[in-house]
């Protein structure tokens, strides 16, 4: 395995009328980075758009950033190109389309796989770095993406983490050195 590194940053669409349930990644923005080089290598766009109207939901945040509600930003059929389409907070899919609806979010998930698999092949990649911590894990998990778990970095749960130390080394009158490397 190499010592390239992979900084992932993942948009979702849920799809319409399935309350938040069926989703998929919509977009993908993927930065290689040489640290050896200190240099970025490629920065890579990927969408995947399907034949289905699909939520765009973003968090709103306070001045902490915490979120204190997610907000609709649009729903759209991204294969078409129509945007701008009405939400129905009423609608429901029926319970006969659900199969096929995760069949499409599966074919989704199947692409992401082999497009990451090319990538990390490709550019040698060490480490992937993810920012919508579990739900990005998860999706990476869905995608058959073949890579070591250690080597998937959730960069929310590492800053989770340091914060503890940090809060328990206050508390207990340690002074830490500099972080480590996330790896």
């Amino acid at each position: 395995m190499g010592d390239n590194l992979a900084f992932l940053d993942m948009e979702f669409g849920h799809i319409h009328g399935t309350k938040k349930l069926i989703y998929f990644p919509i977009e993908l923005g993927i930065v290689v980075y040489d640290p050896h080089g200190d240099k970025i290598i490629e920065t890579i766009s990927k969408h995947f758009s399907k034949d289905i109207e699909v939520e765009k939901w973003r968090n709103n945040t306070n001045e902490m950033m915490m979120t204190i509600q997610p907000s609709l930003v649009e729903v759209a059929n991204l294969h078409r190109k129509h945007y701008d389409i009405e939400y129905n907070k009423n609608r429901m899919v029926e319970m006969e389309e659900i199969p096929d609806l995760l069949n499409l979010a599966g074919s989704v998930y199947n692409e992401l796989g082999v497009f990451l698999q090319s990538i990390t092949s490709k550019h040698d990649i060490q480490h992937c770095f993810v920012y919508g911590g579990k739900k990005d894990i998860l999706c990476i998990r869905r995608s058959g993406y073949q890579a070591d778990e250690n080597n998937i970095i959730d960069v929310q749960e590492k800053i989770k983490q340091m914060m503890k130390m940090h809060t328990s080394s206050v508390k207990a009158g340690v002074t830490l050195p500099n972080p480590p490397y996330f790896a």
